[in-house]
């Protein structure tokens, strides 16, 4: 199973925040800490912050330069335990 959430510009810092972990508390109590060490990033690999990536990223491509654009999407991607 598979889920996709798109965002603009406005929202990246936001969900950069939440994805790193770095709060002591949250406000979603069904996060599980004990498990966050399996959430990765596919543009971790990048040497430089998410931020700056996804600014240098837009300069690349055409794309209109309004607020509603968006510019980054976040995938969660779940397959059952008994999966082979």
């Amino acid at each position: 199973m598979a889920h996709v959430t798109k965002f603009k510009k406005a929202s990246c810092g936001q969900m950069f925040s939440h994805y790193d972990r770095n709060k002591d508390h949250y406000g979603n109590e069904n996060i599980d800490r004990e498990r966050t060490h399996l959430n990765y990033n596919l543009a971790e690999h990048q040497d430089m912050k998410q931020g700056d990536f996804i600014k240098e990223r837009c300069s690349q491509v055409r794309m209109q330069n309004r607020a509603d654009v968006n510019v980054m999407c976040s995938w969660v991607v779940t397959a059952p335990k008994d999966l082979k």
